[in-house]
């Protein structure tokens, strides 16, 4: 039987934007299911926007698409970098933001609904995204 450690762990609250890491110590896979309601725009003007603090965190894009973090709107500047778990090879894929090229490199990889990754950012900032179920 799997259970979280420290029991309080399953009580957690994990908002739209933020993620955690678990680790799951079998062989077998498991699914946990968020429900809750999907982080929208107030309006056409106003964009969605949580924090990414300077240093390490561990990020999520807060509307339920795919895609890669820039796609999802994820803006990057010098010296930041992902981490993006694989779960295939239980290895991290490092991308980092190249000041010269203004681009991921090497290239990131899409992110499934709900996945989370670690972002570490050499400044404070914002991740800013538009959207509204009806429009998008």
């Amino acid at each position: 039987m799997l259970a979280f450690l420290p029991a309080s762990a399953a009580a957690l609250t994990v908002v739209p934007g933020e993620g955690v890491f678990i680790k799951n110590p079998t062989a077998t896979d498991f699914t946990i299911t968020f429900v809750g309601e999907v982080s929208q725009s107030p309006n056409s003007t106003t964009p969605l926007s949580h924090p990414t603090p300077k240093g390490l965190s561990i990020q999520s894009s807060e509307v339920p698409q795919s895609g890669t973090a820039a796609d999802l709107g994820l803006v990057g500047a010098p010296d930041d970098t992902i981490y993006q778990y694989d779960t295939t090879t239980h290895q991290y894929k490092i991308s980092s933001f190249d000041s010269d090229t203004l681009a991921w490199a090497p290239a990131l990889g899409t992110l499934k609904v709900g996945e989370a990754f670690f972002l570490k950012k050499a400044a404070a900032g914002a991740w800013t995204r538009q959207f509204q179920v009806n429009t998008q």
